[in-house]
């Protein structure tokens, strides 16, 4: 599986992931499920041309302590405790609360999008993973779920640092609840955070506006393109492994 030749696929389903997380386990060692293997992707995404000199070895550390939390508590329940402890893991003692202050980023190809006010946010999320909370146990035709709550936690940016991040592993976490085991071993933050940073702004502003919550976010190009990454993190895992 050489992901250099591989296209990937327009509408990836569920059993195309399956086959991959299948694939994927026996070729699992302890090494790799130490996350050990990590730290490499995430200093080579985090590189000095995305993020400056300075961030690759902190990142990475975060990184790790992220993932220690998700595979230490990877069968826990999907709901807002979950989340404020998975931030704390990846941003410190600092973390692990709700942003006290409202905030807007400005999108790669102009303009600017307006998240949730801080003094909303605690109540949007809880209504969030309320609404979402059939992903604890989803059935495949309720799969895509996952990718809708991702747009959602992204637009509504719930933290002042750290959102792309604690995504990544939400959906790493979630994946394994669909029944995705090897889904929390993927490099999908090296390639969400690092490498696809403005691809995904972009899908943001097309499937939301400037503010969320003017509109029903438009999920025709963003599910795709999620589902695409994952197919690629999974191979990008496979590939390396094999040889």
């Amino acid at each position: 599986m050489e992901i250099a030749n591989h296209k990937p696929q327009e509408n990836v389903s569920f059993k195309d992931l399956l086959s991959l997380d299948q694939c994927l386990m026996p070729l699992l060692g302890d090494y790799e499920k130490s996350g050990s293997h990590l730290r490499l992707l995430y200093t080579m995404s985090h590189s000095a041309l995305t993020l400056g000199e300075d961030h690759p070895r902190v990142y990475t550390a975060n990184q790790y302590r992220a993932f220690l939390f998700l595979s230490e508590h990877k069968d826990d329940l999907f709901n807002t405790d979950f989340i404020l402890g998975l931030h704390r893991a990846l941003t410190g003692e600092e973390g692990g609360r709700w942003k006290s202050r409202n905030t807007y980023f400005d999108f790669p190809d102009g303009g600017f999008y307006v998240t949730t006010s801080a003094e909303k946010t605690p109540e949007v999320m809880e209504a969030l993973v309320k609404k979402y909370s059939y992903l604890n146990a989803p059935k495949e035709d309720e799969f895509e779920g996952i990718f809708e709550f991702i747009l959602h936690f992204l637009c509504i940016h719930p933290f002042l640092d750290g959102n792309g991040r604690v995504s990544s592993f939400l959906l790493q976490f979630l994946l394994y609840k669909a029944g995705l085991k090897t889904a929390i071993y993927l490099p999908i933050d090296a390639l969400l955070t690092g490498l696809n940073a403005t691809r995904t702004s972009v899908e943001i502003r097309r499937a939301t506006g400037s503010f969320y919550g003017m509109k029903e976010p438009v999920l025709d190009s963003f599910v795709p393109y999620m589902k695409s990454l994952v197919e690629k993190s999974y191979r990008l895992m496979i590939e390396s492994l094999e040889d």
